[in-house]
């Protein structure tokens, strides 16, 4: 999609870059500049700036500079085109409608637009007489046909080649498809990449389709099955559900394992909830859900690998200065079963409810250890010790307070101990 430069000045010269920066960063004015944290690295100390003189931006802590369609581009993890769009819209103004319908022909349309013919093929094989199995078993599993419709949901027919006919009908040429990653080029040719199985669509900020998590109904394994990474998806940089979650007005962003889960949420009305898209957390995720909330409800599967997996997390979100809270779930393995168990109200209270992660940890103490006996007080201790390692001096004296009343134990020689132990 070729831009006029006329259209793009135009756009800049409408454009205060102080009121775009300004909605997802605290500014503060600093003689003729404007300061503020980062929302591209962490850090305690301000260190980027806006030039309101240049219309620019500029941080002196990891490089990251631009104007405000960079600024855009980086923050709504958008193309530039969408980037354009995106401040356009604001702003008013319309691009010309011959660039709008020329943008087909660009090399990242072509691949959005097979996604999203892939999604919608997938969505109505689902709905007819054929692969009515897989919307009998979304219905089993508690969804409603209006959040089937919402997330554009699917079945993929045990067939080898179907969608890869029903592209090349549409015009699209193998290659591309294979570039999406819904065709794979295997040594028996040509086939797609998913087969007799529920198609999630994964979408990026915007709302464009860019890739599909592909899970069994019959137990065969592996349960999911993910679109492997291309030139407009990145499994590590982006979350499933975060162009919805972004827009909700609730402070804090609920982050669960799978799918499901946070499919199983939005039905129930929580939909500030997000999940990853089939790989371990990383930075980056954590640096995402950052610029959209302070707050993160951590809702991992209750078994071993989901208890590891929320350990690795707070990890992460506590180095990233982000307040975390951790919930007592009960009533199920995860929260898809517990919404569907105990109702959304009793969920809800479970998440409002929540410690931070501190408390969470040594909340699970008391239940380890027999505090009848002295031993289980000092191994209590020992324990909490470690974990109050990484808090700050004021979680960590109000906490002792805490044990201290929970062990009926003087608060300085406890206060002392801990000195020792840490």
């Amino acid at each position: 999609m070729n831009i006029p430069e006329s259209f793009l000045n135009e756009l800049k010269q409408r454009t205060d870059i102080e009121d775009v920066i300004s909605s997802y960063v605290a500014l503060k004015r600093c003689g003729s500049k404007l300061v503020g944290l980062c929302p591209f690295h962490n850090e305690k100390t301000p260190s980027f700036t806006v030039f309101t003189k240049t219309q620019s931006f500029y941080c002196f802590g990891c490089g990251t500079g631009g104007d405000a369609i960079g600024f855009i581009k980086r923050i709504e993890n958008l193309d530039f085109i969408d980037a354009v769009k995106f401040l356009a819209k604001r702003t008013g103004l319309q691009i010309p409608e011959k660039e709008l319908n020329d943008s087909f022909g660009s090399e990242y349309e072509t691949l959005y637009e097979i996604n999203k013919e892939t999604a919608d093929y997938y969505h109505s094989y689902m709905l007819s007489k054929e692969g009515k199995k897989g919307l009998d078993y979304l219905i089993s599993r508690g969804l409603e046909k209006s959040t089937i419709n919402k997330f554009n949901l699917g079945f993929a027919p045990d067939c080898r080649n179907s969608l890869l006919f029903h592209l090349l009908d549409k015009g699209f040429w193998i290659g591309d498809m294979v570039a999406a990653g819904v065709v794979r080029n295997t040594q028996k040719g040509y086939c797609d990449t998913f087969r007799k199985r529920l198609t999630i669509p994964i979408t990026d900020l915007s709302g464009k389709v860019i890739a599909f998590g592909g899970r069994t109904i019959d137990g065969t394994m592996p349960k999911y099955i993910n679109t492997a990474e291309t030139r407009i998806y990145k499994k590590s940089g982006g979350l499933f559900a975060l162009n919805i979650a972004k827009n909700s007005c609730k402070k804090s962003i609920i982050l669960c394992e799978g799918y499901m889960d946070a499919i199983s949420m939005h039905q129930a009305g929580f939909d500030n909830a997000v999940a990853g898209c089939g790989t371990a957390l990383s930075n980056e995720q954590v640096e995402l859900l950052k610029r959209y909330s302070r707050e993160v409800i951590l809702v991992y599967d209750c078994d071993d690998a989901g208890q590891k997996a929320l350990n690795r997390a707070i990890g992460k979100f506590r180095a990233a200065n982000i307040n975390i809270k951790v919930p007592f779930l009960y009533g199920g393995k995860d929260p898809e079963e517990i919404i569907r168990n105990l109702g959304k109200e009793q969920f809800a209270q479970m998440l409002y409810t929540a410690p931070d992660d501190i408390g969470y940890a040594i909340s699970h103490l008391y239940q380890k250890y027999n505090l009848s006996t002295i031993q289980g007080k000092l191994d209590l201790i020992s324990e909490a010790a470690v974990i109050l390692s990484a808090a700050s001096s004021i979680e960590r004296n109000l906490y002792i307070s805490q044990i201290s009343g929970n062990l009926d134990v003087d608060r300085e020689s406890l206060k002392a101990q801990f000195d020792l132990l840490l």
